[in-house]
């Protein structure tokens, strides 16, 4: 039998055009679409969505995707820890081991996963309503923070953030490491500036802060091994409620570096504000000891910190313990961007009469505003955005997902 992969990661699956009998078993026939397993927990495996889950049977797996698909791994030869390869496997030539797997699954569980599939929303109207929108990686799992805390989510790829229709309200967490394209960048640039918060670990200081937000961060070629260090906390309220001194049962704030992470500088002083530093990294690393901070960009803000969302399959328990800050912090986050709703409705409270062309300048014949994944930005009547000023016959607008210029004055 073909397996999807060695490891558990993102799994590529087309040309998956199931028989009769396969059908019958209840597994509709399926277009092309990208199966993200995040991880392998005692019987179940769940995509990097968070919200399909299916049965072990035997040694194998079945997976069930979104709209359908299905196919089988080993479980004994899936890791718990992503990867980044990318295995495309024609699942007709699973369908036989697939139907017998099955067939002899229980048929409640089965009929259970089809309707629930059946049932769910619209994927892009789920992205529109989650609180929270996490960008896979190859090192973190937040996800599984905020399924333990009942958040409202989805999961998706750095290749489709230029696509998404991101807005102000909700936040972006980016697993370790961040790398993704130039387009990517920029769509994450204007949802900041919109009024998002973006939280990301780690690699990513690198691969995306130092690109998007440059002269604020910068990573200063120092790596760390996994250990723990005591931490100063600036503050008890908003972003670092209950953090200071709960770790580990210890009378003192700790937290847990990680094996490679990247140590970071802070460039902008003024603007950038350091939530939590620690005095025996700044020694051991010879660095300033900065291990989180936050900065605004427009209506919107960003939290970076050294290490990662969730500790890691196999870490001593002590470490684990440490990295439990990394939770508290991450709900924190959702806690205060919930706070702020009301106030950036206030700000983007604005819709046009008509639908109407963002331009790059107030001029009649001036270009459009050019969408991160292609195409010209226009505000419809059902979009809200923000005036921020106002320049003859013209008014400088910016939507909720950051698109922002000119448009006619007439026309809001």
């Amino acid at each position: 039998m073909h397996r999807l992969a060695q490891r558990a990661g993102p799994l590529a699956v087309d040309d998956a055009h199931l028989d009769q009998p396969a059908r019958a078993a209840g597994v509709e026939e399926v277009a092309e679409e990208r199966l993200h397993v995040a991880r392998v927990e005692g019987v179940q495996v769940e995509d990097a969505r968070g919200e399909e889950v299916v049965a072990q049977i035997d040694h194998r797996v079945v997976v069930v995707g979104g709209i359908g698909h299905a196919g089988s791994v080993d479980r004994s030869r899936a890791a718990c820890v992503p990867s980044p390869m990318r295995t495309v496997v024609k699942l007709a030539s699973l369908v036989a081991a697939f139907v017998a797997t099955v067939a002899a699954a229980p048929r409640a569980h089965a009929r259970a996963a089809t309707n629930a599939n059946e049932h769910e929303e619209p994927w892009l109207e789920r992205l529109r309503q989650a609180e929270v929108v996490v960008v896979s990686g190859s090192a973190d799992h937040m996800e599984q923070v905020l399924r333990r805390a009942q958040v409202r989510f989805v999961v998706v790829t750095p290749a489709q953030l230029p696509q998404l229709p991101l807005h102000g309200q909700q936040i972006l967490m980016v697993n370790c490491t961040g790398e993704m394209s130039d387009s990517a960048r920029e769509r994450v640039r204007r949802f900041v500036t919109a009024g998002g918060f973006l939280y990301t670990t780690d690699h990513a200081v690198h691969h995306l802060l130092e690109r998007t937000f440059p002269n604020t961060v910068r990573f200063n070629g120092r790596t760390s091994v996994e250990e723990i260090f005591p931490m100063e906390v600036r503050g008890e309220r908003g972003l670092l409620k209950h953090i200071g001194g709960t770790s580990a049962g210890q009378g003192h704030a700790r937290w847990q570096l990680a094996s490679g992470g990247m140590l970071f500088d802070v460039l902008d002083k003024q603007r950038v504000e350091v939530l939590m530093s620690s005095k025996a990294v700044a020694a051991r690393y010879n660095t300033d000891g900065a291990l989180g901070v936050r900065f605004r960009v427009g209506d919107g803000q960003v939290i970076h910190v050294t290490g990662h969302f969730f500790t890691q399959p196999g870490q001593r328990p002590e470490v684990a313990a440490a990295g439990q800050a990394f939770e508290q912090l991450s709900t924190n986050v959702v806690t205060e961007k919930r706070a702020a709703r009301s106030q950036l409705d206030e700000l983007y409270s604005v819709t046009p009469k008509r639908e109407v062309a963002i331009q790059t300048a107030p001029a009649p014949a001036a270009a459009p505003v050019a969408m991160p994944s292609g195409g010209a930005a226009t505000a419809k009547p059902a979009t809200k955005v923000r005036v921020l000023g106002r320049k003859g016959d013209y008014v400088n607008v910016r939507d909720t997902e950051g698109n922002e210029g000119w448009a006619p004055a007439d026309a809001f």
